[in-house]
């Protein structure tokens, strides 16, 4: 496939303590700077954002979803402390020139998601997964319980969205998990590992809050069809 384009964290501080200014044009730079290697906020297939307050979520949410008009990119949002004093929020993306096959992978008995995001985005030979929580992909109800039967409708849900690219766990290759509590690890570990078999892909685990208290883990997945 073609190559794919980093941008790192970008915030907006001088927009002022108003989080949806910051929001739209955080936003604003990235697609600048991707405009500047022939590609777009359009072309984007990963978009990581980082709240410095869960109560921030939907005002976040409401002033991101005006940027794309359909197919959105794959998301991940945390809860954690900002470097860049004043900001409110940061946000990395990862996109692909325009012009590349960009797909949306959706399981076809799965309901849309409620937020401004698409669970999986295929280009070329890479597939790119937002960041799952323990939720019901078919009537997008909250799947309760503690660190492992969480982590197993995770890893569930990541499954159907692999089988719908043809994929599987084998072709994983880069793996993200957040934790809301450390003491959680071992019990998390232990399910992931049903799932992953012997070739385990690249991982790293942090603690970080997450947008919802209903939830303790987020996980999100890049995987490969190439050889």
């Amino acid at each position: 496939m073609s190559h794919l384009l980093f941008v790192p964290a970008t915030a907006a501080p001088e927009a002022g303590a108003d989080l949806a200014a910051q929001t739209t044009m955080a936003l604003a730079r990235i697609d600048e700077r991707l405009r500047a290697e022939r590609s777009s906020l359009a072309d984007a297939a990963v978009m990581t954002v980082y709240l410095r307050r869960a109560a921030d979520f939907r005002a976040m949410n409401d002033a991101y979803k005006q940027v794309w008009q359909g197919n959105p990119p794959t998301r991940t949002t945390v809860v954690t402390d900002l470097l860049t004093p004043k900001a409110l929020v940061e946000i990395s993306a990862v996109a692909v020139p325009a012009g590349t096959d960009r797909r949306v992978v959706h399981p076809s008995s799965w309901m849309t998601s409620p937020n401004p995001y698409s669970y999986g985005i295929r280009a070329g030979n890479t597939l790119f997964l937002s960041g799952l929580i323990a939720r019901n992909g078919k009537d997008n109800t909250v799947v309760s319980g503690d660190v492992a039967t969480q982590t197993r409708a995770v890893m569930e849900n990541a499954r159907e969205l692999l089988d719908g690219a043809g994929l599987g766990f084998s072709h994983v290759v880069s793996a993200r998990v957040f934790l809301t509590d450390g003491r959680d690890f071992a019990d998390f570990n232990r399910v992931y590992r049903e799932y992953v078999g012997a070739d385990r892909p690249a991982r790293a685990t942090v603690v970080a809050a997450l947008t919802s208290a209903v939830y303790n883990v987020e996980m999100t997945f890049v995987a490969s069809a190439a050889a």
